[in-house]
């Protein structure tokens, strides 16, 4: 769904960087303070917010996990909004998309994946793109 909401959103994400010059620490609160409020509401709509508390309370074992879950996300989100705000709007999906690519070419060669011709098509066409969004 990201990769969609980018593709659809990369020009209006340009014209608001050219625009308002949103800080690196501007972009990572705005972004996670409307993550919070949408997760938030949706946990109450839900009814699940009270049970998510009382099984945290319950295994306080699990808090060192959600802990380290907040810290290596905000190490990542950190470097994300270092790209976005220092290079062009269409670097960090190429990154991604990137780094998704090479997790399914090594889980290929190392777990020994059967990959069918038409899924070989498919990762030449995805890095043919990238290729050719390098070179723009």
């Amino acid at each position: 769904m990201a990769i969609v909401a980018d593709a659809f959103f990369s020009d209006s994400q340009a014209y608001c960087k050219s625009s308002y010059k949103p800080t690196q620490n501007q972009l990572f609160l705005g972004s996670n303070l409307y993550g919070f409020v949408c997760i938030f509401l949706f946990a109450i709509v839900s009814g699940e917010l009270y049970p998510s508390i009382a099984f945290c309370v319950s295994h306080p074992t699990v808090i060192k996990d959600v802990l380290i879950i907040a810290i290596t996300q905000i190490v990542s989100q950190v470097s994300i909004y270092y790209v976005i705000n220092n290079f062009k709007q269409h670097i960090y999906p190429l990154i991604s998309t990137v780094r998704k690519i090479m997790t399914i070419l090594l889980s290929i060669f190392i777990f020994d994946h059967k990959v069918k011709p038409m899924q070989w098509l498919g990762i030449v066409i995805v890095f043919s793109a990238m290729g050719y969004e390098l070179l723009d």
